[in-house]
């Protein structure tokens, strides 16, 4: 009588401890769905804003200027943090201040370690006339029928956009956008090139004001 006890018990024992164990799998299963909906749900909202941002900055700065016809590179430029990779995070922002007063710290640190990054850039631009997107390394492949040609013209790449793109007003280069946590300012990298030793390049603020993404400054980086 005692065994068919013990045996009961033990069954019993068991079963719970494999309703329990299958319970717990189940609720860490859950758990992980959750997480990572909301890690893509995240990831899809900055997304977008990226290319409101996107949008907001070439139709300011670009299309205004009365430009047909946009050729924007595929990549996102990335820098090795500014050449700042051996400051600490102190020295960088007293950096930011003296040269971007304007942009908030938690946008120029989430903008300096994005800066690192290399991503390929979408068709998801909101623009005001047509645009593409370009590998750059193509511009520098088969730009003239041989070598012969090349070395007497003297062309690069920059002068094949042009044989393609013949409305292009350059090629546009921009790098990822770093954001304040309320997402409602962004700090971006851009930069317009019409040769191989020609062009300017420049940080930009925005700011989003009742919804819309809007420049509110330009620091210019370089001219050539």
């Amino acid at each position: 009588m005692r065994k068919i006890k013990l045996k009961i018990l033990i069954a019993s024992l068991t079963f719970i401890i494999g309703v329990a164990v299958v319970l717990s799998v189940a609720y860490r299963n859950s758990l992980f769905q959750n997480s990572s909906i909301t890690i893509n749900s995240n990831a899809e909202s900055e997304e977008l804003e990226e290319y409101a941002v996107y949008s907001a900055l070439l139709n300011e700065m670009f299309v205004r200027d009365r430009a047909k016809f946009l050729v924007i590179s595929d990549r996102a430029m990335f820098k090795d943090n500014f050449g700042e990779q051996k400051l600490s995070l102190d020295e960088k922002l007293q950096r930011k201040k003296k040269y971007y007063p304007s942009v908030a710290n938690d946008t120029f640190l989430d903008f300096d370690t994005k800066s690192t990054q290399s991503s390929k850039l979408k068709s998801n631009f909101n623009l005001s006339v047509e645009y593409v997107l370009i590998n750059e390394d193509e511009l520098t492949k088969n730009v003239l029928a041989n070598e012969a040609e090349k070395e007497k013209d003297k062309r690069d790449g920059k002068y094949f956009l042009y044989e393609k793109y013949p409305d292009a007003n350059g090629l546009i280069s921009i790098s990822k956008v770093g954001f304040n946590k309320e997402k409602n300012q962004a700090f971006v990298e851009v930069e317009l090139t019409f040769c191989g030793l020609c062009g300017s390049g420049d940080y930009v603020l925005l700011e989003k004001e009742q919804g819309i993404w809007k420049v509110k400054e330009i620091f210019n980086r370089w001219v050539s």
